[in-house]
């Protein structure tokens, strides 16, 4: 009896096992159709793509040619036939344009274990399909426009591109040479090129890695970029993206949130509002910034920096020719070098450290409430202290001072005196301070 079972098990494992290399075998039914058209070249060349990736180079004779080819595998050759017979490419053609689509008439397309179910803008519905991929080559001349769609896989140029090019582009990737001028629509991608002029980038969780750049205006969120240089400006309108780049050698645009950037050098920056960024860079020309919470700031080198509302911020410059802010509040500020003014306007419980005050400074103050700061000016300077505040502190090297009026009433403390041979009229240096509860500790 044991016998029998084990030799019934083998049997029916056996038949199992032949069952499924038949449907395999079934299921490996492999078709194809190759379409070629040959066009004149035009001035404007579009060609909306999907299902599999679009390869455009460089024509060899002036003229447009265009290679198509589906592949399929499934398991019924009757409905593969379907398939291919509904395939085309559709052509509209006038004097400047050429217009290529992908013709597949599918509205729906959707696969459960394996199994594909097509369904037709008719209405038809076809099943013995396993997968299927749709290659389409195009060379082209050198058109002054050329417009490329493409979803679900990439889209590559292996040739340098001079022209105007505009790419939508979904589940797929970008692969290009140098690049003229690029409107870019971008979802779900990547994009990788060596060099590109002017651009005009929509970009939704995606990834960049491009040479040198003419100028870009940007918006972007959920992205990643590595760039090179960018020759004039750049304008950013991004969310929670990462920005690696060299040097901006125009301005720098910037409204975001939640992003990470890091640049070397750039010529000017404007910012509108930021919320909750970091922001590296080497070295900066002139630096404003309208509204900024929550952020961090690290420059090496920076020429003027103008804050209009800044709000639990995090500066960390290295050297620095002036600061000027119309309103803080809990924002730490660290300065290695200041060279002449760090002005600090309405502060509230703000922490400043100005490590090292070159000797010219002009002014350094602020009028506030609960605010630390710390500075330490290099001898030969020659300015007034003027502090006149309530609840508050005030130290300074006492041998460096001649003073003219110091007065402790009434919880005010008010100090006047000069440092060194100040003016005494037209525009005085001074170190300031006014408010309430603030503290004032120069060190010599």
């Amino acid at each position: 009896m044991k016998l029998w079972k084990k030799g019934f098990s083998l049997l029916l494992f056996l038949a199992v096992a032949w069952a499924a290399m038949q449907s395999f075998a079934l299921g490996k039914i492999e078709r194809n159709k190759v379409i070629k058209k040959d066009f004149a070249g035009k001035a404007e060349i579009v060609a909306l793509h999907q299902y599999g990736p679009l390869a455009v180079k460089k024509s060899p004779d002036g003229k447009v040619h265009l290679t198509a080819e589906m592949l399929l595998t499934g398991s019924n050759e009757a409905e593969m036939e379907e398939v291919l017979n509904r395939f085309d490419i559709a052509v509209q053609e006038s004097a400047n344009e050429l217009r290529l689509t992908t013709d597949l008439g599918i509205q729906s397309c959707n696969t459960i274990n394996n199994r594909m179910t097509i369904k037709y803008k008719d209405g038809q519905k076809v099943k013995g399909v396993n997968n299927f991929k749709v290659n389409m080559t195009l060379e082209v001349p050198n058109p002054e426009k050329l417009t490329l769609e493409n979803k679900f896989d990439r889209i590559e140029l292996t040739d340098d591109y001079a022209g105007a090019l505009r790419v939508e582009l979904y589940s797929g990737d970008l692969l290009a040479a140098n690049l003229g001028n690029l409107d870019l629509n971008l979802k779900y991608g990547k994009v990788k090129a060596k060099n590109i002029g002017k651009a005009k980038l929509v970009i939704y969780n995606s990834e960049m890695r491009v040479g040198d750049v003419a100028s870009a205006e940007v918006s972007s969120k959920y992205s990643k970029y590595e760039l090179g240089n960018v020759a004039g400006d750049l304008h950013l309108e991004t969310y929670d993206d990462k920005w690696q780049v060299g040097d901006v050698n125009g301005k720098l645009s910037l409204n975001d949130k939640y992003s990470e950037f890091k640049f070397e050098n750039i010529g000017e920056v404007e910012m509108s509002t930021i919320f909750d960024a970091e922001f590296l860079a080497e070295k900066v020309g002139d630096m404003s910034i309208r509204d900024t919470k929550y952020s961090e700031y690290k420059l090496t080198a920076v020429g003027r920096v103008k804050l209009d509302n800044v709000f639990d911020d995090d500066y960390r410059i290295a050297e620095i020719g002036s600061l000027e802010a119309s309103n803080s509040k809990y924002t730490e500020y660290r300065v290695q070098q200041l060279g002449s003014n760090f002005n600090l306007g309405q502060s509230f419980d703000d922490t400043v450290e100005l490590e090292q005050v070159s000797a010219g400074f002009s002014y350094i103050g602020f009028d506030g409430k609960y605010t630390e700061m710390t500075v330490s000016i290099a001898d030969g300077a020659q300015f007034q202290l003027d502090v006149d505040m309530k609840y508050g502190k005030v130290k300074y090297p006492e041998k460096r001072v001649e003073m003219m009026k110091y007065l402790e009433k009434d919880n005010q403390t008010v100090v006047q005196a000069n440092v060194g041979s100040p003016q005494t009229s037209g525009k005085i240096n001074s170190l300031k301070m006014r408010g309430f509860d603030n503290t004032l500790e120069w060190r010599n």
